[in-house]
C-alpha cells in the first residue's frame, strides 16, 4: 500500500515521525505477544528495489525494524507473517503524567495532584490534535535475508534514524522484518473510525 495520496497527511506524519512502533504478532498456536521497536518507515520511492532499480514494480510503503533471531517476535512471523502495528503520538502523550491508581491505595495525595494536571491538560489540548493521537496497521511481514544487499540498505537507513539503538540493528544474530502495509485503522476519543488501504487475504 502506498500511503501518501491515501491517507491524511497528519496521520502520515505520525507514522513517519514516531521513534518507536508496538509490534503485535502471533504463533502458530494462537498465542500472541507485543513488542516495542525502533523503526523506520520507507516510501515506495525510497525502498531498496526501487533504490537499485528504478523500473521496479513494487511501489508499496514499508514499515522496518530489527529483530533477534531468537526471539518470539522472528518465530512468530516465520511462522505467521501477518502482524498488526500500533503508532502513537509520545508528544502528546509524554504530558499525560498520570499514574494509574492501585485497587489497594485509597486517598493518594500524589494522585490527585497528577489528576488535577490532567484535567487542565485535557481542557487545554485542542480537540483535533486528541482526535488522532494513534493509528493501526495491519500489515504482511517479511524477513530479509541477513546476508543480502538489501538487509545493509535497511540497516544503514536504520542506523541513521537510531543511532542510540545500534545494540538491536548491528547486533549479531538480528535479522530486518520488513511490513508491507495492508490497512491502516484511525478512531477519535467518540469512537469514531476511520479504515484506509484493503482487506488483508494472506491466510495464517
Amino acid at each position: 500500500m502506498k500511503l501518501k495520496g491515501q491517507i491524511p497527511r497528519d496521520l502520515l506524519r505520525l507514522i513517519r515521525s514516531s521513534k518507536y512502533v508496538h509490534v503485535a504478532t502471533c504463533s502458530l498456536d494462537y498465542i500472541p505477544s507485543v513488542s516495542l521497536m525502533h523503526y523506520i518507515f520507507v516510501s515506495s520511492t525510497e525502498s531498496f528495489h526501487k533504490h537499485e532499480h528504478n523500473n521496479s514494480t513494487d511501489n508499496n510503503d514499508y514499515i522496518i525494524f530489527t529483530v533477534f533471531e531468537k526471539s518470539v517476535t522472528y518465530s512468530n512471523v516465520a511462522g505467521n507473517p501477518n502482524v498488526a502495528l500500533l503508532f502513537h503520538d509520545w508528544i502528546t502523550a509524554k504530558n499525560l503524567t498520570l499514574r494509574k491508581k492501585s485497587v489497594h491505595e485509597d486517598g493518594c495525595p500524589s494522585f490527585q495532584s497528577e489528576s488535577t494536571k490532567l484535567n487542565d491538560f485535557l481542557r487545554d489540548l485542542n480537540q483535533s490534535e486528541l482526535n488522532q493521537v494513534s493509528a493501526t496497521v495491519n500489515g504482511i511481514a517479511d524477513i530479509v535475508n541477513p546476508e543480502s544487499e538489501e538487509s545493509t540498505y535497511y540497516r544503514r537507513l536504520l542506523l541513521t534514524a537510531n543511532p542510540d539503538a545500534d545494540i538491536f540493528i548491528l547486533g549479531e544474530d538480528t535479522a530486518i522484518i520488513k511490513v508491507r502495509i495492508q490497512k491502516i485503522k484511525v478512531s477519535d476519543m467518540k469512537n469514531n473510525t476511520s479504515i484506509y488501504g484493503q482487506t488483508m487475504t494472506q491466510p495464517v
